[in-house]
């Protein structure tokens, strides 16, 4: 089981949080991506902020290859947009919003799986 443990210091007082499993080199997670065919630069990988969209599609891969999860599975689990249109006056505004709730869903859980239970929006 690979959750994470909050780190204390002597006063108690959490420092960070320490997980039970290795944190990988950036040659090695390159290695294993290129390995998965998921093309990902070093440049992408230290600096995701800057390269939102291409990590995104290497979440999607991952959902892909390690739990089954295509995009088009995601989109069969939108609502109609007839159905929409009954609870909304401007479906096409909630769209792409149902898309990346489901998705954030599908990768939170996969990410709780592997033991990264502290996942969100903002990783």
């Amino acid at each position: 089981y690979t959750s994470p443990s909050p780190a204390r210091h002597h006063n108690n007082a959490v420092a960070q949080m320490q997980y039970i499993f290795p944190v990988l080199k950036t040659a090695d997670i390159l290695t294993c991506c290129s390995e998965l065919e998921i093309e990902l630069t070093k440049a992408e990988l230290t600096e995701p902020q800057r390269h939102r969209e291409r990590i995104r599609k290497v979440f999607w891969q991952l959902l892909e290859i390690c739990f089954g999860v295509t995009e088009e599975d995601l989109a069969k689990q939108l609502p109609q947009p007839d159905q929409l249109a009954e609870i909304s006056d401007y479906p096409e505004l909630h769209e792409d919003g149902l898309v990346d709730v489901l998705f954030f869903r599908e990768l939170s859980n996969a990410m709780n799986i592997v033991g990264i239970p502290d996942f969100s929006w903002k990783d």
